[in-house]
C-alpha cells in the first residue's frame, strides 16, 4: 500500500513440506511466518526502510517449534546513475535451532550505471 512517500507492505506464507510416503509421518518440518515493511521516501534521492520477519519451524516428532525473528533498516541514496545504500540486519535465532543463535551483518553498497 502507497500513500504519497510512505510504503508499507505486508505477508504471510505457510510452507507444507508433506508427509513421509512410509509411514505418514512428517518427513521435514514446515515453515510459517509474515513479513512487514515500510519505507519513506526523503525526497528524490533519499529512502529509508524497516523491515521485520517472524518465521516459525514447525514441531516435528525429534525437535519442538522455533522461531526466527529478523530485523532489517536501510537507507539509500541515489543520484544520476549512482546509488549509495546501506542495510543493517540483526537476526535472532538465524539457524532455527532449538539452543539459538545470532546473526548481526551490515551491507554497504555502490551502484553505478552508465548508458552508452
Amino acid at each position: 500500500y502507497t500513500m504519497g512517500p510512505v510504503s508499507v507492505g505486508y505477508q504471510g506464507y505457510y510452507l507444507n513440506n508433506g508427509v513421509s510416503a512410509n509411514n505418514g509421518v512428517a518427513a521435514e518440518a514446515d515453515y510459517s511466518g509474515d513479513a512487514v515493511g515500510i519505507a519513506f521516501n526523503v525526497n528524490d534521492q533519499v529512502s529509508i526502510g524497516y523491515q521485520k520477519i517472524s518465521e516459525d519451524k514447525e514441531a516435528t516428532a525429534a525437535t519442538p517449534t522455533v522461531t526466527r525473528d529478523i530485523k532489517s533498516l536501510s537507507a539509500a541514496y541515489s543520484s544520476g546513475g549512482m546509488t549509495m545504500s546501506i542495510q543493517q540486519t540483526d537476526t535472532d535465532n538465524y539457524a532455527m535451532d532449538v539452543a539459538g543463535s545470532e546473526l548481526d551483518t551490515e551491507t554497504v553498497q555502490v551502484t553505478l550505471s552508465f548508458a552508452f
